[in-house]
């Protein structure tokens, strides 16, 4: 029986020596400690050296460990409670060691007989687990210094983690925020927001994407809204490939989120005066031309006419083109205004009169091709439009009527107006050569478009009305028979 006792204990000894695990023991009746063998070269020591208890607890280092050690083996003494703690030692070389050493009592009519336990050398996992958490600590001192607030979740459970600048991001402290979960961030977060974050954590959820990302409001202490960049990834699964834990950060974008819109609002601006000037040019270099050209037919008509009656008529027509012309250029001077958008531009205009003054500017052009210009607006109708506009759509309408009519007929251009729920519908009817919109539909209101062998078809003036119309918040129709004649339907908003 002690042959078998003495083997069991030799095959225990082995054991511990290939897992580099010593063991001890402290008989409280002897007084005396005995140490394995791998115990004596943890600590650096020969094979015959022979501990006691005050030389044992002088070999654990001075401050912490030690009195760590001291107070576990007084609890076990006392109340019979083990310990497992790592604590460093110096060994016999002056070598320091951290180490992990477990205790365990045996007691016998309420006093402890016996102390036992094992002692390892744990060098190599401490460095490790040191690394890490001087790795954590570094990290933890960029995001505080970078401003980041940071968040934990169990998703399956709704367990959230914040740390306190997530908390002092949105006005708050963690304390005042008690208890936290992730009904906390649903709580502050934008209804609309939360609605297209849910949208893309799932899509994280389902790995569609490596990760979460997202720019939201939140409502500040103070009553605010705050825009944060929040993003995430989902560090852990389950069995079953669900997202368990996710880690991700917050950062405070207000300044930029504030910046972008301001930035916004001055290309919209921009925008909105390159537009503004891009329609002054094309009046100036297309719909003046159109005023200097009929007022240069009505001179020629003027100097060619041997009748004083119909010279006066026609330097009287001049008289009025010539008004026009001014009236026009005022109109384009109202355009370089900086501080006026086009809504701002925008007047109620009796369209009778503004039809009549555009028949006027053309009425040298359309006498030389022989066309009847009818005005059939009536003189209570009006229409809200930019004046240099709706000059610029009536020119070009009739100029372009007058230019493609029909020489082997005779032409007319028939204009009319009528009115739905919500715009003022011109009309501008001919019966000139026409359009073939099956070959030229897509191309109608083009820049630089022509659709007759014309010299003098530039390709502007179909464009500069689309542009306008619809930069007053309308549109142009057009409908075309070849050889019959064409309408051309602009709606301006009421």
């Amino acid at each position: 029986m002690n042959h078998l006792a003495e083997e069991s204990l030799w095959l225990a000894e082995k054991a511990n020596e290939v897992a580099n695990i010593g063991y001890w023991e402290l008989d409280f009746a002897t007084q005396v400690p005995i140490w394995s063998k791998v115990t004596k070269a943890i600590h650096e020591l020969d094979e015959s050296f022979g501990p006691n208890l005050e030389t044992a607890i002088l070999f654990y280092k001075e401050g912490e460990s030690r009195d760590a050690i001291s107070k576990a083996i007084e609890k076990a003494i006392e109340l019979g409670e083990g310990y497992d703690l790592d604590v460093q030692i110096i060994t016999q070389r002056g070598n320091e060691k951290w180490v992990r050493t477990i205790g365990q009592t045996i007691f016998e009519n309420g006093k402890c007989k016996k102390l036992f336990g094992t002692f390892q050398d744990i060098g190599k996992r401490k460095k490790i687990e040191l690394a890490l958490q001087s790795e954590k600590l570094r990290n933890e001192y960029i995001i505080l210094s970078s401003g980041l607030g940071t968040w934990e979740w169990n998703v399956q459970t709704g367990e959230t983690i914040f740390n306190e600048k997530w908390a002092e991001i949105i006005g708050y402290t963690l304390q005042e925020l008690s208890p936290i979960s992730i009904r906390t961030w649903e709580q502050f977060v934008h209804p609309k927001d939360l609605e297209e974050s849910n949208k893309q954590l799932q899509k994280c959820f389902d790995g569609l994407s490596p990760y979460y990302e997202m720019e939201v409001r939140m409502k500040h202490k103070n009553g605010n809204w705050i825009w944060i960049y929040d993003r995430g990834m989902v560090i852990s699964r389950t069995n079953e490939n669900l997202p368990l834990l996710m880690f991700g950060i917050h950062q405070d974008i207000t300044k930029r989120k504030n910046a972008e819109t301001e930035l916004f609002g001055i290309l919209s601006l921009l925008k909105s005066q390159n537009i503004k000037f891009k329609n002054y040019s094309h009046i100036v270099n297309h719909n003046l031309r159109s005023h200097a050209g009929n007022i240069q037919r009505l001179l020629e008509l003027a100097l060619d006419s041997d009748e004083n009656m119909e010279k006066e008529e026609l330097l009287t027509f001049t008289k009025t083109a010539s008004k026009n012309l001014l009236d026009t250029i005022g109109n384009l001077s109202k355009m370089t205004n900086e501080n006026e958008d086009i809504s701002a531009q925008l007047e109620n205009l009796a369209l009778f009169e503004v039809i009549k003054k555009a028949i006027e500017n053309v009425i040298g052009l359309a006498n030389k091709a022989e066309v009847i210009i009818e005005n059939n607006i009536l003189e209570s109708q009006n229409i809200k439009a930019v004046p240099a506009f709706l000059d610029s759509i009536v020119l070009n309408l009739l100029t372009n009527a007058i230019k493609y009519c029909a020489p082997e007929r005779s032409s007319y251009i028939k204009i009319s107006a009528e009115e739905d729920k919500d715009f003022v519908i011109l009309s501008v009817t001919d019966n000139g050569i026409g359009i073939d919109l099956q070959k030229y539909g897509d191309k109608l209101f083009g820049m630089y478009q022509t659709f007759h062998k014309k010299k003098e078809s530039r390709g502007i003036g179909l464009f500069l009305t689309k542009t306008q119309i619809e930069t007053m918040g309308g549109y142009i129709e057009a409908e075309s028979i070849i050889n019959v004649g064409s309408t051309f339907k602009v709606f301006f908003k009421k």
